[in-house]
């Protein structure tokens, strides 16, 4: 073999060698393509890349001071999940992913619901199950924290998380329930409810047993309770919950349990004392005084010292009365029913009139009495509108669209004290 051609051979070989070993190097790792944009003001690690397949990347999020995480929105937003640290979260790169992280100012996430679970839990517990209940920093419908509930998954169970306080006596207004179900955590129903006084097992859910669908997972949602439907009212709602059904072990938090706030429909400075109801001479036996209301907080009130009695049989004498009169006249046709809060130091009766203005005399209605015992417990005073559009032989029919005067008769010698009326809206 000719010097030549060996050389020519060894060439081969060596090009094919390298050849072979170059190929071997190339790397046919599939990468995906990250990109994240950023609303608001705060940044993202990492906020763009290009990661191999099925890689997990930790995302971390920083918001500038004042402002908040409020989530994930963009194409693939679902495709994030959350991690037990704050502030990070994970994602897998099974695709191109793209991302908006929401940031903003704290000042719009401020939580005034009566249930807003800023740091505390409002003594909520968990029945009919296994459960952890904690304050997560991490999520939050509003303000900056919500009840998480980590559960156990017992066959058949249905788990209550639940609010119970005997004499709570909170409004019979629309409640609204806020949840956050993670689409791992083996819920498949939810059922919002709202229990009242005297009918300890009568519970209202409107609506009734919700089905979770797909796009129900990995998002706040939002559920009303109506209890101005109710028609028997008691003297308050002392319960309420969501209970849920699952097949599996998981986490579901709550945040930002509401209800319609009654509205005040007098002022406590414009009340006056009378002798007797029905154009009476005024008497001083008036004071705004605050008390620990019913809820715990303190409200003001007025305490009404009443001297004379009244046989409301034949009416032969009148009691004194507390009046309100309206500057001009109020609509009360979209309110269901008044409510007064009262504390008696006495024991004490007191007759409820609405009147309209009527010439040439008022048009006067009386409710039923109530009788308030001194027994160191609030009395909440319901009165259904409902029942003074019907005529008693004091006059026609009252006309709630168009009220002048509140009044109330008392019975009897008392010292006792009375809320603001607060109206329940009907819508």
């Amino acid at each position: 073999m000719s010097k030549r051609l060996f050389l020519y051979q060894l060439s081969v070989v060596v090009f094919l060698v390298m050849a072979v070993v170059l190929v071997g190097c190339v790397d046919t790792t599939e990468q995906f393509k990250l990109t994240i944009d950023i609303e608001g003001n705060g940044s993202v690690e990492p906020d763009k890349g290009e990661f191999d397949k099925e890689a997990i990347v930790v995302l971390t999020v920083t918001p500038d001071e004042g402002d908040y995480f409020a989530g994930w929105e963009g194409l693939n937003a679902k495709d994030v999940s959350d991690t037990t640290d704050k502030g990070k979260y994970i994602i897998t790169m099974d695709g191109n992913k793209e991302l908006t992280a929401v940031l903003k100012p704290k000042e719009e996430k401020l939580d005034n619901s009566y249930f807003n679970f800023e740091g505390t839990d409002h003594g909520f517990e968990v029945e009919f199950g296994t459960a952890d209940m904690s304050i997560d920093n991490n999520k939050a419908y509003l303000g900056n924290s919500s009840l998480r509930i980590d559960y156990k998954y017992i066959p058949d169970e249905k788990v209550n998380i639940y609010f119970y306080k005997i004499d709570a006596a909170l409004p019979y207004t629309k409640y609204t329930f806020r949840l956050y179900v993670p689409s791992e955590s083996g819920i498949f129903s939810v059922q919002p409810f709202v229990q009242h006084q005297p009918a300890y097992a009568e519970w209202y859910s409107d609506g009734g047993v919700y089905y979770l669908e797909e796009e129900d997972y990995d998002k706040w949602l939002e559920f009303e309770v109506d209890m101005t439907k109710v028609k028997n009212i008691g003297i308050g709602i002392y319960k309420l919950g969501v209970q849920i059904e699952a097949n599996a072990d998981g986490t579901i938090w709550l945040d930002s349990i509401d209800f319609t706030r009654q509205e005040e429909v007098a002022d406590l400075s414009d009340y006056v004392l009378k002798d007797h109801p029905y154009g009476g001479k005024d008497l001083d036996d008036l004071e705004i005084v605050k008390l620990t209301g019913p809820t715990g907080e303190n409200i003001e009130l007025l305490k009404i010292t009443s001297s004379s009695s009244a046989y409301s049989a034949n009416n032969d004498e009148y009691g004194n009365a507390v009046e309100y009169v309206f500057e001009k006249t109020k609509d009360f046709s979209n309110y269901s029913f008044i409510t007064f809060w009262v504390w008696a130091e006495d024991n004490v009766r007191i007759e409820p009139i609405f009147q309209n203005e009527r010439e040439p005399h008022w048009n006067i209605h009386k409710g039923e009495s109530h009788i308030i015992n001194r027994d160191g417990r609030w009395y909440k005073m319901n009165i259904m509108l409902d029942k003074y559009v019907e005529s008693t032989g004091f006059g026609d029919p009252l006309d709630l669209w168009d009220i002048k005067k509140i009044a109330f008769e008392i019975m009897n010698p008392a010292t006792f004290y009375i809320s603001n009326p607060l109206a329940n809206p009907v819508n």
